[in-house]
């Protein structure tokens, strides 16, 4: 269970990752774009990537398997507090940047026109396009942490390691389970 529950949480991870990758891509072409033009793909191109489309709900999963695998590996010293991290990440990117900073931009677009753009157009328009930008770090940040977290092994105690060779060495516990030499 705990590999599946790792997998789904770096896939919805990535996923979310690669959303928010996509607005910095396309944030160089869009602050050049005229007004009109920029209302008209805010209101067009990004229609699956709210509610109730399938968008909406894969940075939420994600949070959520985040969270659960955090709970999961709580005893894996290392793991979790990398675990935690990343839901930490997560968690900073959306709901807080997200509903501080993008979803107020958000609603200024929907309810705008080409015909009509805002008054404070060139403030939304930044405050919308660095928004995305620093939940994009965040969740880069998230899922480096994550992905960190499943990779790292625990260390061999220092008792467990070699003086001649510095490798991990059986231990007494260990010898006393083997199978018995002939």
């Amino acid at each position: 269970m705990l590999i599946a529950l790792r997998f789904a949480a770096l896939t919805l991870t990535a996923l979310t990752l690669g959303m928010s990758f996509a607005h910095v891509l396309e944030m160089p072409a869009k602050l050049a774009y005229p007004p009109d033009l920029y209302v008209a793909l805010q209101n067009s191109l990004y229609v699956s990537f709210g509610p109730p489309n399938m968008g909406a709900f894969v940075e939420p999963g994600a949070i959520l398997a985040v969270v659960i695998l955090a709970y999961l590996v709580r005893r894996r010293r290392p793991a979790f507090w990398l675990t935690v991290g990343a839901a930490f990440c997560l968690l900073l990117a959306f709901p807080v940047v997200f509903f501080i900073f993008t979803e107020p931009a958000n609603a200024v677009f929907h309810a705008a026109r080409p015909a009509s753009v805002p008054a404070d157009f060139a403030g939304y328009r930044s405050q919308w396009e660095y928004s995305h930008a620093a939940r994009f770090v965040l969740q880069l940040g998230g899922f480096g942490l994550l992905a960190l977290s499943i990779l790292i092994r625990p260390r061999a105690a220092h008792s467990e390691l070699s003086p001649y060779t510095g490798g991990a060495i059986r231990t007494q516990r260990e010898r006393s389970y083997s199978a018995p030499s002939q």
